[in-house]
């Protein structure tokens, strides 16, 4: 077997991770951050409109 087949091998065995999945988590991490540092500023803005708009009866 060559390498390029050994390689081939291992990637359907799933031992090797692909780049497109170190990309996608990448992605994912990038997104979710930014959001998660955020959020405590701006929850007392969400839950008031949560407030406002509820149905009070």
């Amino acid at each position: 077997m060559t390498s390029i087949d050994v390689t081939a091998v291992e990637m359907v065995a799933g031992t090797v991770p692909r780049a497109s999945d170190a990309i996608k988590a990448a992605a994912i991490m990038f997104a979710t951050i930014p959001i998660l540092v955020v959020y405590p500023w701006l929850q007392r803005y969400f839950i008031k409109g949560v407030t406002i708009g509820a149905v009070k009866g």
